[in-house]
């Protein structure tokens, strides 16, 4: 993790690098991805984040405080998620 970032930071900054470096085919017309990605980053001093491409997500804590289900960071609002098109594996 760079030096200045969350843990909730830097997880968005690699969604937004994969998006970046992914296919086009891969992608709507917006540029917003076809599929979802998580991650989970945790500091040496024992912060906690997570992100999800797409609004929605959740992720489990337990600390001191007890255990919980925590929101997600997100790149993208729900509404925005495209659909994924129909794909058929028959022959016509």
């Amino acid at each position: 993790m760079r030096q200045g970032l969350t843990p909730e930071q830097a997880c968005l900054r690699c969604i937004d690098r994969v998006v970046a470096m992914t296919e086009q085919r891969l992608l709507d017309r917006n540029g917003r991805p076809l599929f979802d990605l998580e991650f989970y980053a945790l500091a040496k001093d024992g912060r906690f984040g997570a992100a999800s491409a797409y609004e929605g997500g959740r992720f489990s804590v337990a600390d001191a405080s007890g255990a919980r289900l925590v929101p997600m960071a997100f790149r993208f609002p729900k509404a925005e998620r495209p659909q994924m098109p129909e794909i058929s594996c028959r022959r016509a």
